[in-house]
């Protein structure tokens, strides 16, 4: 079960399901171990995510990569959040897949007074924004 739930699509129990086919990744188990509950606060409110056969961007970038990327976006969350337990502590995580990669430039200007990080890999670019309140992860797949 995940937190938000009722604001809209999470991708908690696809992070549960990571290597439950017998092919884990080999990164995922020190990145999942990093992020924790966090993935229990993660939601995406919108429509920017994929159903069917694919992953969400959030779950294929941080779990199914060869690269450090899922690591460092996990530590990054967890130093943002430092208190994560499910179900009574922690911050909502709103995930935002992009789609055109212009969306970035776009994301980065409205978020000035905000402190951000960017990190990428081969494969994706990842904004991470903390509003203060909440956490927004926009990923955008290269």
């Amino acid at each position: 079960m995940a937190k938000y739930e009722n604001l809209g699509y999470c991708p908690h129990n696809a992070f549960f399901q990571v290597g439950l086919d017998g092919k884990c990744p080999e990164k995922w188990p020190e990145t999942e171990k990093v992020l924790g509950d966090l993935t229990a606060f993660m939601v995406y409110m919108d429509d920017s995510h994929r159903h069917g056969k694919d992953h969400s961007y959030v779950v294929d970038a941080l779990a199914y990569t060869d690269s450090n990327l899922g690591l460092e976006v996990a530590k990054t969350l967890s130093e943002m959040i430092p208190e994560c337990k499910y179900p009574d502590v922690g911050r909502p995580i709103v995930c935002k897949d992009i789609h055109i990669r212009p969306q970035i430039t776009e994301i980065l200007l409205s978020v000035p007074d905000r402190w951000y990080k960017c990190i990428s890999d081969d494969r994706y670019f990842v904004c991470i924004c903390d509003t203060g309140v909440d956490v927004k992860l926009y990923f955008y797949k290269k």
